[in-house]
C-alpha cells in the first residue's frame, strides 16, 4: 500500500474517533495505535488530520454546498470524514494530481464507507468540488 494511501485510512480513522468521542485531536493521535504503518504513512495522517481540523468549517462549507437532495446531518461519521479528507486535499494539496485523490476516496470508502455504494455519492461530490476548485471535469 502507498505511503499516502495508508495515511488517508489512518487520518479516517483518527477523526472518526474524534466525531465519535469528542476528544482533542492532540490527545487521540497521542494514544492512536498505528500498529506497524510507516513513518512516513504516520507522518501524512497527522498532517491531514490537522489540515482538516485548522480549515473543518471552510471544508464543511464546501461539502454541503456540493450536496444535491442530501442533507448535512444525514451523512454518516465515516462518509464525512472521507469527504473533508478528499476535500481538504483538493483544496489544499494541489500538488496531488485531482484524480488520485478522489480515486482514493473512493478506495477509501469501498473499504470502510459507510454503506455499499458511498462511493457513488462521494465521487459525485468530489468530482462537482474539483470542477470548482480545480476547473476539472468530473471524475
Amino acid at each position: 500500500m502507498k505511503i499516502r494511501e495508508k495515511g488517508r485510512e489512518k487520518a479516517l480513522q483518527i477523526l472518526y474517533e474524534k466525531d465519535v468521542t469528542m476528544k482533542d485531536l492532540e490527545t487521540i493521535i497521542k494514544n492512536f495505535d498505528f500498529d506497524n504503518t510507516p513513518k512516513d504513512s504516520i507522518i501524512y495522517a497527522i498532517s491531514v488530520c490537522k489540515g482538516v481540523e485548522d480549515n473543518i468549517n471552510n471544508l464543511d462549507e464546501i461539502i454541503k454546498e456540493h450536496l444535491i437532495d442530501w442533507e448535512w446531518d444525514r451523512i454518516l461519521y465515516v462518509d464525512r470524514n472521507i469527504l473533508r479528507i478528499a476535500t481538504y486535499e483538493l483544496i489544499y494539496k494541489k500538488d496531488i494530481p485531482t484524480a488520485v485523490i478522489i480515486d482514493q476516496a473512493v478506495r477509501i470508502s469501498k473499504k470502510f464507507g459507510s454503506f455499499s455504494d458511498s462511493y457513488k455519492f462521494i465521487n459525485g461530490i468530489l468530482g462537482r468540488i474539483a470542477e470548482k476548485y480545480r476547473n476539472e471535469k468530473k471524475a
